[in-house]
């Protein structure tokens, strides 16, 4: 190489990681050691991928094929020969243990790892699992708020509040502390106090003003009378400034107009207004702005306090985040250690190669900076540096990425950037579509000022210049100049307003049609949302199309790990009956020796046992021991029992070992899915690095930008950030010139971002795109969306389907994938046979169990959202009792006969029914119980309802939704005329519930409880007031009324 530094600036399908890999595979012919080269990149599968493929090459070129003429080519090494190629593979493959290709996180990590002590961290430390951090950043909170006394907190959390932000306190104050400190680990020491506050207007000069405000002389009509319309707005403002209702007057229409100089109702603000306007506009700046000063030095010191709790914490618990690594690694590196630690460092490193730069942060680039000067320094060494990356594919800027770190690196490391744009991955016919759409993307219509509205967005269009200066025509490279395409853009039918689910239906459909036209080719439907992908797939299924999505798949869909989840709850929780109840029904209670008649309080012994031996052998090991002690596996049985080992492994390892988080993190956990499904459904940010040979877009609705929490600036890129506040409202935005640059600067970034994502959506197909428009009004269209920048780059056609097509379009493209065999799924879906019906097949379906426990856990509550069976005592109980109108005298329980046909008519294990047996007699013993159920001693005969199956429509939230479900006993009271007059709703419970616990659990179960009250109302006609609510508790025979 001829220079030590390189910097490469790689477009979409440039080759970047073919140019990463020749590099790293020259540098091992040259005889480096692997162990002296570090590659660095954002996540594991390209990491992964990278080194795969430096094995490939190598191997390839050690066959003589064209890897190996690639790598005399570009190491300009013609006499290179196989054998030199073939001894590197096996010099890299004996030291693969020292092979440094890894995520950027673990460089960080590593060396964390080998400087402890100087970073001041215990040798033991670990990082922290995302259960882990939430629960460490909640506790935090609460702690944080603990500590301060109660004037302190009311001030603190009623500034947070301020300026008209609705959201709950909390939710904000832990929302704005993440995004808070995310940006301050590298900003200056008073970023928060930035924000320049006027002076008030003097006593005298406001006094004058209010006294003169009644004489102002306004706008007349045509008739020469006051226009109503002024003379009701500006009173309005006047009334506001004197009762110094400040955010109702910087709202004033007029007074806005007389900022913006635009017009009200025709009329110009009359100049003699000016004035008087621009003194209320002076109290209002001193008032607001200094209450948003206020804001910010109150979220300044609440984050100061939270890092001194949440530090303290962390220690304790001996684990960090990557972000504190990338922390502690840049404060070090610019700090009295940075010599020492760049000593040693580059005593390790001679090559670096980095990837996708342009996701690095401020912090990731300061841990790196002295390292990546020092290898571009020519210093006649054998030493170098590769950086490559494209600021068009920066997506990540709420992890607080900065493309502009890549695009200054050039004159920062005193290097000229190379660029690549010829594209090895796509067809013409897409690339020239990209090409139209970036190339004038500056004048896309939804950035021009809105006139009507009053808005100047200059800030944006400079934005989008920018980033339209970055982009550089794409052309295909000479294999693939013939290549088929089709760019088609669509419009989904017309409609008054935009229907999410219309969109999805008519987007599922065209999918559908195109995967049935090419079969052979993998197509990929891109989203933004992850949510609107999952109702993709929801439809696709519907229309017999297997898709695949990103997300993986929880290993709580097998059985055994639910039973084995339901044993670790038992052992924090031992007296919770679903759990135990779980664990008594499962292949799990052979192997443990359970004896079901000892019913909770073998759990609670249980319990005992299983925590001992796990605090004696550690989680892994038990679990591995409880594997095998299990016989024989069905394959799906083994994958998911071995991931769920492999993480208790790894949990072993932590310095605290605490299985109610285990638990957590096992609920949250995803285990990637190997498909076959040629239908994928993925995001557009998982999509990056991939490609697919069709790519449908079909979320376009999305806002360009949005108000973010945190705004904040950092004029150099290399440096910290030197302003930041809360975000504003425009209105308050525009009282300080300094203060609405600050929100310009956030939105710009916002803005770059966002048309990074388009960018990256469209460059991942090789033949076609398709791009669908929602349904809008007309009106709409030059909206600050994706559809809308599409829509004024484009010249549609409405009349015509699709809208428009690219001019150059062979839509037999998939002819070119014909000696591609088609791929066998494994996972197909059939067509799902639904009942004809109307508008209720897009209701939203809730049942009142869902709502049990507000937004808490229990094991019950978790239980019921995992699929398959899951308490059989609960259900064996339940159906027991739903054949009881009234209790006889001499009915003091089920007989083992009964209780046995009832489980093997619910598919229920027969281990339950001992057990189920004994709860239900024990429950008739107590008066309370079988008061409730026996008849009434007077003439009075009410109906009753035995598990009562029910499917109404109720009014949520303004929002029509169904109900389902059903209720296990209802007393209904009849009147004179057979109308119900009142009712008692009886629901049972088999939780094992102490005296201290019963007020508790009692107001878990009381959302639902009123659930089936609405409901039963709605069946009955009675007025919800009418209905009484009683809870049966059968373990500890209590009847309690909710």
């Amino acid at each position: 190489m001829s220079s030590p530094g390189e910097i490469l600036l790689a477009s979409a399908g440039s080759g970047k990681t073919f140019q990463l890999t020749l590099r790293y595979a020259g540098l091992v012919l040259r005889g480096v050691p692997v162990k002296n080269i570090l590659a660095a990149t954002f996540t594991r599968k390209s990491a992964g991928e990278i080194q795969s493929r430096v094995l490939a090459r190598l191997a390839g070129a050690a066959a003589g094929g064209q890897d190996l003429e690639d790598l005399r080519k570009f190491l300009k090494q013609p006499e290179l020969k196989a054998e030199d190629c073939g001894e590197a593979l096996v010099r890299v493959v004996g030291d693969l243990a020292q092979v440094r290709i890894k995520t950027l996180d673990g460089w960080f990590a590593q060396l964390a790892r080998g400087f402890a002590p100087d970073l001041g961290l215990d040798a033991a430390w670990a990082m922290l699992e995302e259960v882990e951090d939430q629960a460490l950043r909640t506790r935090s909170v609460e702690e944080l708020l603990d500590e301060l006394d109660p004037d302190q907190r009311r001030v603190l959390l009623s500034d947070l509040q301020k300026g008209g932000n609705k959201a709950g306190v909390i939710s904000q104050l832990m929302n704005s502390i993440e995004i808070g400190r995310s940006r301050q680990r590298w900003a200056a020491a008073d970023a928060w106090d930035q924000i320049e506050v006027p002076k008030s207007p003097s006593k005298t000069v406001w006094q004058a003003l209010l006294d003169d405000a009644d004489g102002w002389e306004l706008p007349q009509t045509k008739a020469g009378k006051t226009d109503k319309r002024w003379e009701k707005t500006v009173h309005a403002l006047v009334e506001c400034v004197r009762e110094e209702d400040w955010l109702g007057a910087v709202n004033n229409a007029v007074l806005q107009r007389s900022l913006d100089g635009g017009t009200y109702y025709s009329h110009p603000v009359p100049d003699h207004l000016l004035e008087p306007l621009g003194i209320i506009r002076d109290r209002l700046a001193h008032e607001l702005l200094g209450q948003v000063r206020k804001q910010n030095v109150a979220l300044a010191e609440l984050l100061s306090r939270f890092d001194g709790i949440h530090q303290e914490l962390q220690r304790a618990q001996g684990g960090l985040r990557f972000d504190d690594l990338s922390a502690l690694l840049a404060e070090a590196a610019s700090g009295d250690l940075a010599f020492d630690l760049s000593y040693r460092l580059d005593a390790q490193l001679d090559h670096v190669l980095l990837d996708e730069y342009q996701d690095t942060n401020a912090l990731q680039h300061a841990s790196l900076d002295r390292t990546l000067q020092e290898l571009a320094t020519p210093a006649g060494e054998d030493r170098s540096m590769f950086v490559v990356g494209d600021p068009k594919q920066s997506i990540y800027g709420f992890r607080q990425a900065e493309p502009r770190l890549l695009i200054g690196l050039g004159d920062h490391l005193g290097i000229d950037p190379e660029g690549l744009d010829k594209n090895y991955r796509s067809s013409p016919v897409v690339l020239s579509a990209v090409n139209e759409l970036f190339s004038q993307i500056a004048d896309a219509k939804p950035l021009e000022d809105d006139a009507k509205k009053h808005v100047d967005r200059m800030h944006l269009r400079n934005a989008a210049a920018d980033w339209q200066e970055s982009f550089t025509e794409h052309t295909a490279c000479d294999s693939n100049a013939s290549m088929p395409g089709a760019v088609h853009i669509w419009q989904a039918p017309e409609g008054e307003e935009y229907s999410k689910d219309q969109l999805l239906d008519y987007a599922a459909d065209h999918v559908a049609r195109l995967h049935e036209q090419a079969p052979k080719a993998v197509i990929a439907v891109l989203t933004r949302s992850k949510d609107f992908g999952q109702q993709m797939i929801a439809r696709l299924a519907l229309r017999g199309v297997a898709a695949a999505g990103d997300g993986g798949h929880s290993i709580t869909d097998c059985e055994l790990v639910r039973a084995l989840l339901a044993l670790l709850y038992l052992v924090d929780h031992p007296g919770d009956g679903y759990a135990w109840a779980m664990v008594a029904g499962s292949r799990l209670a052979g192997i443990l020796e359970l004896e079901v008649d000892d019913g909770l309080k073998g759990g609670q012994a249980l319990a005992h046992r299983v925590r001992t031996e796990i605090l004696s052998s550690g989680l892994g090991p038990w679990f591995a021991n409880l594997r095998d002690c299990l016989g024989e596996l069905t394959p799906f049985e083994h994958q998911r029992l071995e991931s769920l080992i492999t993480s208790a492994h790894a949990w072993s390892d932590r310095i605290d070992v605490r299985l109610g988080t285990f638990f957590d993190h096992v609920l949250g956990m995803k285990v990637g899915v190997e498909s076959d499904a040629l239908v994928r459904v993925v995001t557009i940010h998982a999509s990056k690095g991939l490609e697919y040979d069709a790519v449908v877009l079909p979320e376009l609705i999305n806002l360009l930008e949005k108000p973010p929490t945190v705004v904040s600036s950092r004029p150099d890129a290399y440096g910290k950030i030197e302003a930041m506040s809360l975000y504003q409202k425009k209105e308050i935005q525009a009282l300080g010139r300094d203060f609405k640059t600050l929100h310009e600067v956030e939105a710009k970034a916002q803005l770059h971002d966002t048309l990074c994502t388009l960018y990256v959506a469209m460059t991942r197909a090789k033949y076609s795109v398709d791009l669908i428009l929602p349904a809008e009004k007309p009106t709409r269209w030059n909206k600050r969306t994706f559809a809308g920048i599409v829509r004024s780059t484009f010249a549609l056609d409405l009349d015509s389907e699709p809208v428009w097509s690219h001019p150059d379009c062979n839509d037999d493209w998939p002819s070119a994938l014909e000696d591609k065999p088609v791929a066998q799924s494994t996972s197909k879906s059939n067509p799902l046979e639904l009942k004809a019906g109307g508008p209720l097949r897009s209701l939203v379906h809730r049942s009142p169990s869902a709502t049990e426990g507000g937004n808490s856990k229990t094991a019950a509550a978790w239980l019921d959202t995992i699929p398959a069976g899951a308490a059989d005592w609960g259900t064996l109980a339940h159906e027991w009792l739903s054949h009881i109108e009234w209790l006889e005298a001499e009915n003091i329980g089920p007989g083992v006969e009964d209780l046995t046909k009832l489980a093997a008519r619910l598919g229920i294990s027969q281990q339950v029914v001992p057990g189920v047996q004994k709860l239900l007699i024990k429950a008739l013993e107590a008066p309370a119980i079988r008061e409730l159920l026996s008849a009434p001693m007077n003439s009075d005969t009410p109906e009753i309802w035995c598990e009562r199956s029910f499917s109404v429509l109720l009014t949520e939230e303004g929002k029509e939704e169904i109900w389902n479900g059903s209720i296990d006993r209802a007393v209904l009271h009849l009147g004179a005329q057979g109308i119900y007059e009142k009712a008692t709703i009886i629901d049972y419970k088999t939780d094992a519930v102490s005296a201290e616990d019963l007020e508790g659990c009692v107001k878990h179960y009381a959302p639902q409880l009123e659930a089936y009250r609405r409901v039963l109302a709605t069946l009955t006609r009675l007025d919800p007031n009418d209905i009484t609510l009683k809870l049966a508790f059968l373990v500890p025979g209590v009847v309690v009324d909710c």
